[in-house]
């Protein structure tokens, strides 16, 4: 009896083992697929766009700061990351460019 209750328990061991191999190996395939789709042209050209959106609300900021709004520190805050934000559009394109000549 107590051989077997010993083989259960290595046999349940091994199980749970293996389970969390699989779940790991699902995560590193999940994150594959995701990194793979935004180096893709959807994926950058969804980024772009998205980058393209936040500036425009920057800008739209910077307008209403301007004509002497007020703005919240959230809109203030976006307006600091403008220089980032730019700076990651531009790579976006850059990389979105090499992907499209790629082809």
């Amino acid at each position: 009896a107590k051989a077997a209750a010993q083989a259960e328990r290595e046999a349940a061991e091994q199980a749970a083992s293996a389970a969390k191999k699989a779940e790991k190996a699902a995560r590193a395939a999940e994150q594959q697929a995701a990194e793979a789709y935004a180096a893709s042209p959807e994926g950058l050209t969804k980024k772009k766009d998205k980058l393209s959106g936040i500036l425009s609300e920057i800008a739209e900021l910077e307008k209403a700061r301007d004509n002497g709004q007020e703005l919240t520190d959230s809109d203030e805050a976006k307006i600091k990351r403008k220089a980032k934000t730019e700076a990651e559009l531009a790579k976006v394109e850059e990389k979105l460019q090499k992907v499209s000549v790629q082809e």
